[in-house]
């Protein structure tokens, strides 16, 4: 049952993904050519109008996912999802993996289109092919050396905490309890959940004795402490020292635990007290 609910997900949202897609690449790379000409003034505009498509090209994709999740689950449409003979929480991880998918995808094609934006601008400038990227390598080694792959690691699971978060709050939201609210209900409920995301994870990153050093020889490797001490001696230095050597990592504990809990709480929610309008 669970491959004909990803099937109907699939078809019903292919075409608007499509479509969003579609239409950022396509501004995004027409405004490269200006760029890779070069031509004066216009030029540098396209390139950060081509930037700012392929950075939002996975933010746009997720953002109709979520609004197709809100319509298909507690909309008109809803009428007709609650109807069918399956358990809430298959629905909810179909939807929840192949947002997953989606995301994984539009992060992959941002990627390239980021590089080939570098090509262009490394064309414009008349470089060899590629300088731009390996600049921009170059500085992010130079700053953060062997923890530039921990950090993407760390960035990879908190997009998957929060697609898996997101949705889970949008089916708490539509409790009957909340439903004066109306579509209120969801953005308060988002922005709930952020602050708590934050204020957590802040105490989280600061006290729980578990980070990873940032700079210097020992970048990348793991520590047994918080942040708090590197951030005592860093408020008294100098403006060009005053970076914390250690990042905690207490927020994916914490982080992870949260969404854990918002997912169950999801679930049974989209079970036991969905209230449609």
């Amino acid at each position: 049952m669970m491959r004909e609910l990803f099937r109907h997900e699939y078809l019903s949202t292919r075409k608007p993904l499509a479509v969003i897609a579609g239409w950022l690449c396509l501004v995004g790379f027409v405004g490269l050519i200006p760029a890779a000409v070069p031509i004066p003034i216009v030029g540098p505009v396209s390139l950060v109008i081509a930037i700012v498509c392929f950075v939002g090209l996975t933010p746009a994709l997720l953002g109709y996912l979520i609004f197709s999740y809100w319509h298909t689950m507690y909309g008109r449409l809803g009428y007709f999802t609650m109807t069918i003979p399956v358990r809430g929480r298959m629905i909810y991880w179909t939807k929840v993996l192949y947002a997953l998918m989606v995301v994984a995808a539009g992060i992959v094609v941002s990627a390239a289109s980021l590089a080939v934006a570098t090509f262009a601008n490394d064309i414009g400038s008349r470089l060899p092919i590629g300088t731009t990227l390996g600049s921009a390598w170059e500085v992010i080694t130079e700053i953060y050396g062997t923890a530039a792959l921990p950090l993407t690691l760390i960035i990879i699971v908190q997009i998957v905490l929060f697609v898996l978060a997101l949705p889970a709050v949008m089916s708490i939201s539509a409790q009957a309890r909340f439903n004066h609210l109306g579509v209120g209900a969801p953005i308060i409920g988002a922005i709930l959940l952020y602050l708590t995301y934050q204020l957590t994870s802040l105490v989280a990153m600061m006290f729980i004795p578990i980070g990873i050093f940032m700079g210097g020889p020992n970048a990348g490797k793991l520590v047994a402490e918080g942040m708090w001490d590197s951030v005592v001696k860093a408020v008294p230095a100098q403006a060009e020292e005053a970076m914390p050597d250690v990042l905690g990592l207490g927020m994916l504990i914490t982080a992870t635990l949260l969404t854990v809990w918002l997912v169950w709480w999801g679930i049974r929610s989209i079970g036991r007290r969905t209230s449609l309008r």
